[in-house]
C-alpha cells in the first residue's frame, strides 16, 4: 500500500511538474495578446511617416516602382516584406495599425511554435518533463513583456517575418549539410538577402559559418560545408550587385564608414564591457526591473544573469565544436550566430554615436531573445550526458542548462504586474499621439506645442507636411479615415484641442 501511495505521489508529482511550465506558457502568451492589443496604437508612429511618404504616397499616385520596396535610409535596412504588409494595410484596412499587430502576433506564435515542433523532432526521446519545460520557456521568452516595444511596436514586431524565415533556412541547411549543393543552397540565399536585406545577409552569415563550424554525424567531408558556404558567400555577394545597381539611391546621407565607426568605438572602449548586458536584459530588461522594484540600478543582475547566459554558449560552443552534432544543435548555433551577428551590427551601426547603453533600446530585444533561446535549443536536442566530458564539466554544464530552461518560466511572470499597471499610462501616450496626428492633418501648417516626439511630421519641412496630409486625406488613410475613427471609437479624443 504505502509503495503504491509513493507510486501515485510520484505520478501526481510528475504530472504537476509538466503542467506548471506549460501553464504558464500558456497564461505569458494570453497576457501578452491583451496587453499588445491594448498598447497598440492605430494611429501612424515613427518610422510609419517616413513608409507613408516613400511608398503609400507613391502608391496612391501611381508612380510606386517595384524598386520602391527596398528604399532605405542610412544604417537602416530595405524592407520590402514590410513594404508589401503596409501597402496592403493601406488598401484593405486604411493603414489601421491595430490590424497589423494581430498579424505581428500571428507571426510571433508561427515562430515559437515552429521552433518548438522542431525541437520535437530533433529529440523524439526526449521525455513528457523536457519536452514541456522546453515548450514552456520558449512560450516565456517569446511572448515575455520584459520590454513593451518587441511586440507592442508592429514595426518591430514584423521582424518576426524574418525570423520565421530565417529559422527555416537554417533548418533547411542543417538537415543537408551532407549532401548541400552549391547550386541547391545558392538560390535560397539569395533569395533571403532580397526579402530581408540585411537582416537577410545575418542570416546567411550565420548558416555559411554554421556548415563551417559543425559536422555532421555521417562524417561528411568539411569540403562540402566549404563550396555551401561559399556558394552562401556568392549570393550575398551577387544580392550587393544586383542591389547597387537596381535598388533606389540611399534615402539620406552616406552610412558612415566602418574606419569611423571603430574610431567611434575606440572612444567609448571604457563602456565597451556593457556589450554583455543584452545576454541577461533578454530576458530581466532594467526598465522593467526598475517599474516593478522602484528606482535603482540593477545593473549587477542583468549581468548576473548575462554571465549565466554566457556560460551557457560557452557548453553550446563546447559541445558543438568538439564533435558531430545533429540538427537541432546545428540549428541553435546558427541561431546562436545570428544573434551575435545582430549584436555585432549594432555596436558598429549605433554604439559609435549613441555609447554602449543603446543595445538596451526596447526593441532590440526582438533580436536579443536568440542569445536565449539558441542554448535552450541546444539542451533540449542534445544527447543526455554529452554536454561534458569530465564529471565536474558535465555537472556544471547540467546546471547551467537547468537554470538557462527554468529562469524564463520564472521571470516572465514577475513582468506581468507591471505590464498590467502601466497600460493607463500607454493609453494616455497614445491619445497624446492621435490628437496631435490629428492637429497636424486638419492643419500641417501648425505645429502643436509640444508635438508627441513620434509625430514625426511635426519635425518635417511645410512643404512635405502639407504633402503627407493631402495624401492622407486623399485615400483616406489612417486618422483621415472615418471607418478607422469609429471603429476605434476616436471621435470624442479627437475634439479635444491638442494638449
Amino acid at each position: 500500500m504505502i509503495a503504491l501511495l509513493r507510486a501515485r505521489g510520484a505520478q501526481a508529482l510528475h504530472r504537476a511538474a509538466c503542467a506548471l511550465p506549460l501553464a504558464l506558457g500558456a497564461i505569458a502568451f494570453f497576457f501578452c495578446v491583451y496587453y499588445v492589443l491594448q498598447i497598440v496604437s492605430p494611429v501612424l508612429i515613427s518610422d510609419a511617416w517616413y513608409f507613408a511618404d516613400r511608398w503609400l504616397l507613391p502608391m496612391h499616385e501611381g508612380t510606386l516602382t517595384f524598386a520602391d520596396l527596398w528604399a532605405k535610409r542610412p544604417a537602416n535596412h530595405a524592407q520590402p516584406l514590410t513594404a508589401l504588409l503596409f501597402l496592403a494595410n493601406a488598401r484593405w484596412f486604411g493603414l489601421d495599425f491595430s490590424v497589423e499587430a494581430v498579424v505581428v502576433l500571428a507571426l510571433a506564435a508561427a515562430f515559437a511554435g515552429g521552433l518548438i515542433r522542431f525541437g520535437f523532432t530533433q529529440a523524439p526521446s526526449r521525455g513528457a518533463l523536457a519536452r514541456a519545460w522546453f515548450a514552456g520557456a520558449v512560450l516565456c521568452i517569446v511572448f515575455s513583456v520584459n520590454t513593451s516595444d518587441k511586440l507592442g511596436w508592429t514595426l518591430v514586431g514584423l521582424f518576426y517575418l524574418g525570423h520565421l524565415l530565417g529559422l527555416e533556412v537554417l533548418v533547411w541547411i542543417a538537415r543537408r549539410r551532407a549532401a548541400l549543393s552549391p547550386v541547391r543552397v545558392f538560390l535560397p540565399a539569395l533569395a533571403l538577402c532580397a526579402l530581408l536585406d540585411t537582416s537577410g545577409v545575418l542570416w546567411c552569415a550565420a548558416a555559411a559559418a554554421l556548415l563551417l563550424l559543425t559536422r555532421a554525424p555521417d562524417g561528411a567531408s568539411r569540403r562540402q560545408g566549404w563550396r555551401a558556404a561559399l556558394a552562401i558567400a556568392a549570393a550575398v555577394l551577387a544580392y550587393r550587385v544586383l542591389y547597387a545597381w537596381l535598388a533606389p539611391p540611399m534615402d539620406g546621407p552616406p552610412t558612415p564608414s566602418l574606419a569611423l565607426s571603430l574610431a567611434g568605438l575606440a572612444q567609448r572602449a571604457g563602456d565597451a564591457w556593457q556589450v554583455v548586458l543584452p545576454f541577461g536584459a533578454a530576458v530581466a530588461h532594467p526598465w522593467r526591473m526598475q517599474q516593478l522594484f522602484g528606482p535603482g540600478d540593477y545593473t549587477g543582475w542583468v549581468v548576473a544573469l548575462a554571465l549565466l547566459c554566457l556560460a551557457a554558449h560557452a557548453a553550446l560552443w563546447w559541445h558543438a565544436l568538439r564533435r558531430p552534432v545533429g540538427s537541432g544543435v546545428a540549428v541553435a548555433c546558427g541561431l546562436a550566430l545570428f544573434a551575435y551577428a545582430t549584436l555585432a551590427g549594432i555596436v558598429l551601426q549605433r554604439v559609435p554615436a549613441f555609447g554602449f547603453e543603446y543595445l538596451l533600446q526596447l526593441r532590440y530585444n526582438v533580436f536579443h531573445e536568440f542569445l536565449w533561446l539558441a542554448p535552450l535549443l541546444a539542451w533540449f536536442c542534445a544527447e543526455p550526458g554529452t554536454a561534458g566530458v569530465g564529471g565536474v564539466r558535465r555537472r556544471f554544464a547540467h546546471g547551467v542548462a537547468t537554470l538557462v530552461v527554468l529562469l524564463p518560466c520564472a521571470i516572465a511572470p514577475l513582468w506581468w504586474q507591471s505590464a498590467w499597471f502601466e497600460l493607463p499610462w500607454i493609453r494616455a501616450w497614445n491619445d497624446h499621439l492621435a490628437r496631435d496626428t490629428w492637429a497636424m492633418l486638419q492643419d500641417p501648417e501648425q505645429v502643436p506645442l509640444d508635438c508627441h516626439p513620434h509625430v514625426l511630421i511635426c519635425g518635417y519641412e511645410p512643404e512635405v507636411r502639407r504633402r503627407l496630409a493631402a495624401g492622407l486625406k486623399a485615400g483616406p488613410y489612417n486618422l483621415a479615415d472615418p471607418a478607422l475613427r469609429g471603429r476605434h471609437g476616436l471621435e470624442p479624443l479627437l475634439r479635444e484641442p491638442p494638449r
